[in-house]
């Protein structure tokens, strides 16, 4: 009797076993769709954290500013659309896109208007909206930070 339920035991751990093989074999990491991809890539250039506002094009590059540490970044392409920083270094912010097919068009102090094709054949459109740029004047001995955006109203 001992030697079946041993049987048995035996019989059910090496079915776990499979099961346990089968599925890890089938997962694979989670691939998010290129619509999300795209997504994140415009919420990374608006994101409050990084605050860019835009300082100029340049031909097919962007120059932004941060809010955050006042660093200056240049948004560039080439196999991938990432974000090169003052001293060299970069961070890809789009890599799910057909390489030299980013466009990018200035409507105002704020506004681009970006377009890409994703590596699955879908053109992606945005119209990215940057912090507003800020600059110091002096006020009784201390800087005070104020809102430029371009546009003066007396």
């Amino acid at each position: 009797m001992e030697a079946v339920i041993s049987l048995v035991v035996l019989l059910g751990t090496s079915v776990i076993i499979q099961l346990v093989v089968q599925t890890s074999q089938r997962l694979r990491p989670m691939e998010l769709s290129s619509c999300a991809n795209w997504y994140l890539f415009v919420t990374e250039l608006e994101s409050s954290k990084h605050q860019f506002s835009l300082q100029k094009m340049e031909g097919s590059h962007l120059v932004l500013k941060s809010g955050h540490n006042d660093k200056t970044y240049w948004l560039c392409e080439n196999q991938t659309i990432y974000l090169r920083g003052p001293k060299g270094g970069y961070l890809p912010v789009l890599t799910d896109y057909q390489p030299h097919t980013l466009q990018m068009k200035q409507l105002d102090q704020r506004r681009v208007e970006v377009s890409a094709q994703t590596k699955d054949g879908q053109k992606q459109y945005a119209n990215i909206c940057f912090s507003q740029k800020t600059r110091q004047r002096h006020v009784d001995s201390h800087y005070v930070d104020e809102h430029h955006d371009g546009h003066h109203r007396h």
